[in-house]
C-alpha cells in the first residue's frame, strides 16, 4: 500500500506494515523521565512489528510546563502544548497523515486483522482526521459506541 490512504495490493499485512501504509509517519509523545512508559510502548510496538528505533517512528520529548496558565492543570497544558509540538513538527516535516498517540496508548487484540481493514476502508478516501479509541475502555457497550460514531470514525475534507 502507498502511504497516505493509497489501495492497498495484499489481502493482509502485518499490523505495523498496515500502518505505516496509511500513516507518513507515527510520533508517540513521552515524558523524557517517564522511562517506565517509554518501554511498555516499545513493547507494544514489538508487538505489531515495529519499534521506535523505524525512521518513521518518532518519540516526542512531552512538555512539562511550571504552571497550569489558562488551563485548569498542569498536565492539561503540557499535553496542549506536547500535541501542538507534534503538529507543527509533522506539518513542517511535510506528513499528510501522521499519528499521535501517547506512550501509554496499546495496540487492540486483533490489531493484525483490524489495521489492514481499516487501511482499506480508507483507500482512495480524502480523509482528514482518524480518531481511535476503545470504548470498552470507557464502559460503552459495543451497541453505545455505534450509536455515537464507533463505525464511523473518519472526518471528510
Amino acid at each position: 500500500m502507498e502511504k497516505g490512504g493509497a489501495a492497498m495490493t495484499e489481502d493482509r499485512m502485518p499490523g505495523g506494515e498496515a500502518l505505516l501504509g496509511v500513516f507518513d509517519h507515527v510520533y508517540v509523545v513521552n515524558l523524557p523521565e517517564r522511562t517506565d512508559r517509554l518501554a511498555d510502548s516499545e513493547r507494544n510496538f514489538r508487538r505489531i512489528g515495529l519499534s521506535h528505533d523505524h525512521p518513521r517512528v518518532t518519540v516526542y520529548p512531552a512538555h512539562r510546563p511550571s504552571e497550569r496558565g489558562e488551563f485548569p492543570t498542569i498536565g492539561t497544558r503540557g499535553c496542549f502544548l506536547s500535541h501542538m509540538g507534534v503538529l507543527e513538527r509533522a506539518l513542517s516535516e511535510g506528513h499528510a497523515h501522521f499519528l499521535l498517540m501517547e506512550d501509554d496508548a496499546d495496540f487492540a487484540s486483533g490489531f493484525g486483522t483490524l489495521m489492514p481493514q481499516l487501511a482499506r476502508a480508507l483507500g482512495g478516501r480524502d480523509w482528514g482526521m482518524l480518531y481511535g479509541w476503545n470504548p470498552a475502555r470507557y464502559g460503552l457497550p459495543r451497541t453505545e459506541a455505534r450509536r455515537i460514531g464507533w463505525n464511523c470514525p473518519l472526518s471528510g475534507r
